[in-house]
């Protein structure tokens, strides 16, 4: 059976108008909720990545902390390391100072005594010798000063006293020197290949103890086994021509002669 609508024209058309109500209402009600929805979720977006972000700052912060301990601990190492070199290098100076003095004493004056050797960082020294009058003490300082390794040689102080040998009183004075140590340069050393020498006029094998001199320029190794071999190749020196070598030792590596060497111009 059909539907036939018996309500008047006008119900009609309200019945139309209040469904379109509704279809508006409901629509701008859903986008209501959906931009409420979308707002609470960005702000929950919003708040994660700012906790993420103070995160990150967190870690960087740390992190940077850890990069400055790290350059405090490089910078500390550079100042160990130098203070070593100067260390050592004041070890080696005072060592060779001594040595250099106490030839002296033996060779050309054995009646001189040095003790009391002291050496600062600029190089000058100071020392007490004894002897037995003042012109040993006059002679010694001539020989220093005649000496390139020392400069502005200076008697600092004289005491004379007496001391009992056999039952007789001997004389002796005991006196202080002061000046400047020329250090001599460290010696170039290194392991050179017998390959390298190849071309140049010099015996087969060389020996331990003598001295060539070169006649083409030669590489010079720091090590004959290196740990690091890249870090080694950017360590070759090269001895240039018409310096010479002293052979030290000599080892054999891949069934070819290395020669360690002592290097003088």
């Amino acid at each position: 059976m059909a539907n036939i609508n018996l309500l008047p024209v006008e119900y009609k058309e309200k019945e139309k108008f209040s469904i379109r109500r509704i279809l508006i209402i409901s629509f701008f009600i859903i986008l209501i909720f959906g931009s409420a929805y979308l707002y609470f979720s960005l702000e929950l977006q919003i708040d994660y990545k700012e906790q993420e972000l103070k995160t990150m700052k967190s870690e960087l912060a740390s992190i940077e902390k850890v990069i400055q301990e790290v350059k405090n601990l490089e910078r500390d190492k550079k100042m160990i390391e130098e203070r070593i070199n100067i260390i050592q290098g004041l070890i080696d100076n005072q060592s060779h100072l001594s040595r250099i003095l106490g030839e002296y004493s033996a060779s050309l004056l054995d009646e001189v005594w040095v003790d009391n050797l002291s050496l600062s960082a600029n190089q000058t020294f100071n020392f007490t010798a004894t002897t037995y009058n003042n012109y040993l003490i006059a002679k010694y300082m001539v020989t220093l000063k005649d000496d390139p390794t020392f400069d502005n040689i200076e008697l600092s102080s004289v005491t004379k006293s007496k001391i009992k040998e056999e039952d007789t009183d001997v004389e002796i004075v005991r006196f202080g020197l002061s000046g400047i140590f020329l250090s001599v340069p460290t010696l170039l050393s290194g392991w050179i290949n017998s390959i390298a020498l190849i071309g140049q006029p010099l015996p087969d094998s060389l020996e331990i103890g003598k001295s060539y001199n070169l006649s083409k320029e030669t590489p010079l190794m720091p090590e004959l086994n290196p740990i690091d071999p890249l870090a080694a190749i950017n360590k070759i020196k090269y001895i240039k021509p018409g310096e010479i070598i002293n052979i030290i030792s000599i080892e054999e590596k891949n069934n070819t002669p290395w020669y360690f060497v002592n290097v003088k111009k």
